[in-house]
């Protein structure tokens, strides 16, 4: 068994599950353009420039503790035509959006240290400090709480989906929100 095969194993027992994922778009009610080529960059003193673009494929960021599932998630995102990013932690995810905003942030939420409503606070807090465009901020968790998903979505967070995830939600959600230039939308 590959690698690779053996990743989506271990993917596919640790996320999907007898049930859905529960899917909570923000109560905003829609997320203002995300077209990298409007953004000037999510931090202060950050330039358009410096993201970095792959045409025809979108920026993702990936944020778990989890080394299994951080590899798994990669997997999957690049087969989804995602260019993406890793980060264990967040201080590597903000570390990670100096040098190149993302399109798309999915964080998990319960991580050591600091954790991803921490983290969706400092990205939206920058975002407005900067007046950036709002990445699409997507919870992935196992507090499946109307509680915790309030607190996520209070965070910031745009999206929250419960572990088990099922990925044809998280598709639908990624694709319901392409850039606006995006040819593929």
């Amino acid at each position: 068994m590959s690698r690779i095969s053996r990743l989506l194993s271990r993917l596919s027992s640790a996320f999907v599950g007898a049930g859905p994922a529960a899917v909570s778009p923000s109560p905003q009610g829609g997320l203002p353009g995300t077209d990298a080529s409007r953004n000037g960059g999510a931090f202060p003193g950050e330039a358009s420039s410096r993201r970095e673009r792959t045409p025809g494929r979108r920026n993702a960021l990936l944020v778990e503790d989890n080394a299994d599932t951080l590899e798994a998630m990669r997997v999957l995102l690049d087969s989804w035509g995602f260019r993406v990013t890793l980060a264990s932690s967040v201080p590597e995810a903000l570390d990670a959006m100096r040098h190149a905003v993302p399109e798309v942030v999915i964080s998990d939420i319960g991580m050591p240290h600091v954790d991803g409503l921490s983290f969706a606070r400092a990205v939206r807090g920058s975002e407005q400090d900067a007046g950036a465009n709002r990445v699409l901020l997507v919870a992935i968790t196992g507090y499946a709480s109307r509680a915790d998903r309030d607190r996520a979505l209070a965070a910031g967070f745009d999206a929250y989906l419960t572990k088990p995830i099922d990925f044809l939600s998280l598709q639908r959600l990624l694709d319901r929100h392409r850039p606006h230039g995006d040819p593929n939308r």
